[in-house]
């Protein structure tokens, strides 16, 4: 298997997604040549590129929004969530008074986990994407164009939400890079690069990829992952999972439609029974509520199918495979 180029695309705290799929990679054995990102994705894709996947679970690990966020003495968060409605006053008092929220913690906290020195000298190019308020258009920048005292800079410049405060670099002005390209998916492209993973938190209807003579593999995830600051610990690790388990199905370790089982316990249902049956047992799943951020075995899919899967595991169960 050939190296890869990973594009990643920002999203807030969804992004620990792209970790869980990250993880998934590693186990798989896929090496990476290159990585590009905007916003979160820039900061996860430095991480890539430092090449230390531990690093990145630990910072991820219990995220709480005073590690991102200088919050006002005063305010008391009353959820996980900053973007919820009882919240609403202090941001745009913020963004009043300071035009914006300050992100210096945010800066500190990746400084504690990211070298810049291991990411200048990685086998694997590095570059991100920003947006130039003067220009009214995209900074897609490599990392042999960043100052490696500017990294930081950097970093908050492509991630800077358009809730933060924005960050100056020389001259210019830049916001979140997600304003003018949230995949920045053609830098890879204007290298001459063919091979390439697409790591896509955006909502569904920006998923167009244009891959002429490009072999793209879309890890894009299959379930809504929420807001892009809510930080709540149930909803963050039920994204690593999903993640993971996306991955996984991209690159053919595991299938299904709604779910994720072994390609060969999902092949072995599609023997036993019509093409009809399966994607029927999914669909009764997901009205029992069986939980999708599994891996789960084709017998426990029959077991929690109500009454129509106990039929249909009876009669699987005379034939079972080893």
């Amino acid at each position: 298997m050939g190296k890869y180029a990973v594009a990643l695309a920002g999203g807030g705290s969804k992004g620990i997604y792209q970790i869980g799929a990250w993880k998934a990679l590693i186990e798989m054995g896929i090496e990476f040549e290159a990585v590009v990102g905007t916003s979160i994705g820039a900061i996860n894709g430095a991480f890539m590129a430092q090449g230390d996947l531990q690093k990145a679970c630990d910072i991820w690990q219990n995220l709480r929004l005073d590690q991102c966020i200088d919050l006002p003495v005063n305010m008391e968060l009353s959820s996980d969530n900053l973007l919820v409605r009882q919240h609403a006053g202090v941001i745009l008092s913020e963004m009043i008074r300071h035009g914006g929220i300050d992100q210096t913690p945010l800066a500190e906290l990746l400084a504690k986990y990211i070298d810049p020195a291991l990411v200048y000298s990685s086998s694997i190019d590095f570059g991100l994407c920003t947006y130039s308020l003067r220009n009214r258009s995209s900074l897609k920048i490599w990392r042999q164009n960043i100052p490696e005292e500017r990294f930081f800079s950097y970093l908050l410049a492509s991630s800077a939400l358009p809730l933060l405060r924005q960050v100056k670099l020389g001259d210019q002005v830049y916001l979140d890079g997600g304003i003018g390209d949230n995949l920045p998916f053609d830098m890879l492209r204007k290298r001459g690069i063919r091979n390439i993973i697409a790591l896509d938190i955006r909502g569904t209807k920006n998923r167009r990829l244009t891959t002429d003579r490009l072999c793209v593999s879309h890890i894009c995830n299959s379930l809504e992952l929420g807001g892009i600051l809510d930080l709540s610990p149930a909803l963050m690790e039920r994204n690593f999972e999903l993640g993971y388990l996306d991955a996984k199905k991209t690159f053919g370790q595991l299938d299904g439609i709604h779910y994720y089982l072994p390609v060969k316990d999902y092949q072995y249902l599609l023997d036993d029974f019509k093409d009809e049956v399966l994607p029927g047992l999914e669909q009764a799943a997901l009205l029992y509520e069986m939980p999708r951020t599994v891996c789960i075995r084709r017998m426990n899919l029959l077991r929690h199918c109500g009454p129509a899967g106990k039929a249909l595991q009876k009669n699987t169960q005379k034939h079972v495979r080893v």
